[in-house]
């Protein structure tokens, strides 16, 4: 695991100063394009790794990084996953969400402890597929309840281990670590776990399995 340690802090630098340029060639094909950049724009004086997780395919990485902006300075927690599909780690997903930063980030390590250490990897799973809202949509909730509800049938594959639920928006990510009961079973998450931003939103599901291999469902879009 220390390759991708050599590699987070200029992954996360590059991402809290918007250098789109750098961060492009740390990026895999399938990550989701960044939308507005609405961050105000800042210098990071250090980076420091908190947490490392995973296995010789897939990793996720907590820092901390010092910043100075024209109108604040402080410290943000960034979350990344990289991922490692032939040679190079290569970057899945960076976020300084809440959620990301807390949950998620607590959950890493229960992720690495169903990984297996072998490098040699298998078949990929299917691919799980997502049953509502249609794309373009927003969950509306049933009667008598609050909030709305993503839902989605999980891999049917056997070997999968554990589910990533994306939810994207802007040049952030809130991500949701998840187990299926059983290969082929139904997964969801309310509505009510997402915050208001009034602009467009993508989410997707992602297949681990036991090597670290991953796969992902199609994306959608909703706007929140």
């Amino acid at each position: 695991m220390g390759e991708p340690g050599r590699l987070v802090s200029n992954i996360a630098k590059a991402y809290l100063e918007g250098d789109a340029s750098s961060l492009q060639t740390f990026s895999d094909l399938v990550r989701l394009p960044p939308r507005e950049e609405t961050r105000e724009i800042m210098s990071v004086a250090a980076v420091r790794l908190c947490g490392l997780w995973g296995n010789d395919r897939l990793a996720v990485a907590s820092v901390n990084a010092a910043y100075e902006a024209q109108t604040m300075l402080g410290h943000a927690r960034v979350a990344l996953v990289l991922r490692k599909p032939v040679l190079q780690w290569q970057l899945l997903v960076a976020a300084r969400d809440p959620v990301s930063n807390n949950d998620f980030v607590k959950a890493a390590p229960r992720l690495a402890a169903l990984l297996s250490s072998s490098a040699q990897g298998g078949a990929l799973p299917i691919p799980a597929t997502l049953l509502s809202p249609a794309t373009g949509d927003f969950p509306r909730p049933q009667s008598g309840q609050r909030f709305g509800t993503f839902r989605w049938r999980s891999s049917p594959s056997d070997d999968v281990v554990a589910e990533i639920v994306e939810f994207a928006y802007d040049d952030d990510a809130r991500l949701f670590l998840t187990r299926p009961a059983q290969p082929g079973s139904r997964g969801e998450i309310s509505a009510g776990q997402l915050w208001s931003t009034r602009r467009a939103w993508y989410w997707r599901v992602w297949s681990v399995s036991r090597t670290g291999d991953l796969v992902l469902s199609d994306a959608r879009t909703f706007t929140h």
